[in-house]
């Protein structure tokens, strides 16, 4: 096993015993709690565009089903033995950042998301943290990837109504339901640049 995924796996096993408590660290299991970090608001959980961040699958249908296959290949002594498996270690580090709901992705409002977007670049630019509070919305990049996020114009029309707090509080309920935004996005859809 290389320098570095001795690292890997030793953070992993840190960071397992202080949840857990040293007794129980054969069994690594990782926490996925979905949507509580402790360093973001949960405004930041707002896309640009009018998205909730914890209603996208890379936070949290994603990280739920990378820790169940965590946790059974776990169960059969993987962090074990695994190393021996070509590629194992890289797949495993992979894994367990899956299981993370920030290390898959932080949020467009902390830099996650395409990096390209033209949705941030303009509701930044207009001195706006969410494109539904802008007097143009919505726009017609905002309808172009309404193509493809069906509840989005209804979402942003909703935020203006009861106000983004409000809002969010639905949206809360909503993560408790399971629905993530792949359960209803149609493709194909493309937001201009300009």
């Amino acid at each position: 096993m290389s320098e570095q995924d001795q690292k890997h796996m030793q953070e992993a096993i840190t960071n397992y015993q202080k949840l857990h408590g040293k007794e129980e660290s054969k069994n690594l299991y990782l926490s996925t709690t979905k949507g509580t970090s402790e360093h973001m608001t949960d405004d930041m959980y707002v896309t640009y565009c009018g998205l909730y961040c914890d209603l996208c699958g890379s936070r949290g249908r994603i990280p739920q089903r990378a820790k169940n296959l965590w946790d059974s290949m776990a169960e059969e002594g993987y962090e074990l033995w695994g190393e021996e498996i070509p590629q194992f270690m890289e797949f495993w580090t992979f894994l367990t950042d899956l299981c993370s709901p920030e290390k898959a992705c932080p949020g467009c409002q902390k830099g996650g998301g395409p990096p390209f977007c033209s949705i941030r670049k303009c509701c930044k630019e207009r001195g706006h943290k969410i494109c539904a509070f802008c007097k143009k919305y919505p726009c017609h990049r905002i309808i172009a990837l309404a193509k493809g996020y069906p509840t989005l114009i209804a979402d942003g029309e909703r935020i203006r109504d009861i106000g983004l707090d409000a809002w969010i509080e639905e949206q809360k309920k909503r993560v408790k339901t399971g629905f993530v935004y792949a359960d209803i996005r149609c493709y194909p859809y493309s937001v201009p640049e300009d």
